[in-house]
């Protein structure tokens, strides 16, 4: 069996705010295959947005604290990476679609059209060669 793409083990995200702290993930642990559809769900204000910010290193530091655990992409621990490091995986082995949808995503746009950007931006991609990688992930 492969390794997991994604692990998460044990993730606690705090934030350190006035009125004291606020646990936001407690001691979440998951696994993802390569492949694999995968999807969060739950209510309002359960963690979800701050789980998919954590893998990303996007959580607003200060107020928020990764506390404790591992976030493993490809074999490699994402919380031992430097800036520099995560600067080369967001966009370009990682990607996130934030939840508001007009600022997410251009509505005069094809979603196509978005992500053939995505490919030719980030991974230097010919225009020809992006569309082709674009009508494969669709």
């Amino acid at each position: 069996m492969a390794p997991p793409l994604l692990e998460i083990k044990n993730l606690s995200v705090d934030f350190h705010l006035k009125r004291g702290v606020l646990t936001a993930v407690r001691d979440l642990s998951l696994s993802i295959a390569e492949g694999e559809t995968f999807g969060i769900v739950g209510e309002t204000g359960c963690g979800k947005s701050v789980t998919a910010l954590s893998i990303l290193r996007l959580v607003p530091t200060p107020p928020a604290r990764i506390a404790q655990g591992e976030l493993i992409f490809e074999g490699e621990d994402l919380l031992r990476k430097t800036a520099r490091e995560m600067e080369k995986i967001r966009g370009r082995k990682i990607s996130m679609i934030f939840q508001e949808p007009m600022t997410s995503l251009n509505p005069s746009l094809t979603i196509g059209t978005q992500i053939d950007e995505c490919y030719q931006v980030h991974m230097g991609y010919a225009k020809k060669v992006a569309r082709d990688c674009t009508e494969n992930v669709l």
